[in-house]
């Protein structure tokens, strides 16, 4: 693929397809006014590159985290009353496991819901 300055009329070679002038200055234009959605551009801008966070492209939704969370009281609950039961240092172990979980997953739900309340206009 060449690239060269063209004359007026003439194309570019992008891609094995050639563009002229009125048309790079009509995608110019397009480019422009898709550039004020800041939430569009940044979609688009981010499509083709690798995340910068890796550990975010395993997230689940909020639906599934409620879920987890719900599933995770529950878990908890039951921990502790077997714990206080039986007394088990194990089982009062992984109550303090499950509670904790428990507790940071619903802090990370609170933080999205916050922020999807701050985004919505």
């Amino acid at each position: 693929m060449r690239f060269s300055d063209p004359g007026e009329g003439e194309a570019i070679a992008v891609g094995g397809v050639g563009l002229t002038e009125r048309e790079r200055r009509a995608l110019g234009e397009i480019e422009a006014g898709l550039r004020h959605h800041r939430r569009l551009d940044r979609r688009l801008r981010s499509l083709g590159s690798p995340s910068r966070r890796p550990w975010r492209q395993a997230t689940f939704g909020p639906r599934c985290q409620a879920a987890f969370m719900t599933a995770a009281s529950i878990a908890s609950i039951c921990l502790l009353i077997v714990g206080v039961r039986t007394g088990e240092l194990a089982i009062l172990g992984a109550f303090a496991g499950v509670c904790t979980a428990t507790v940071l997953s619903g802090a990370r739900l609170l933080v999205i819901s916050a922020r999807n309340a701050l985004r919505a206009p």
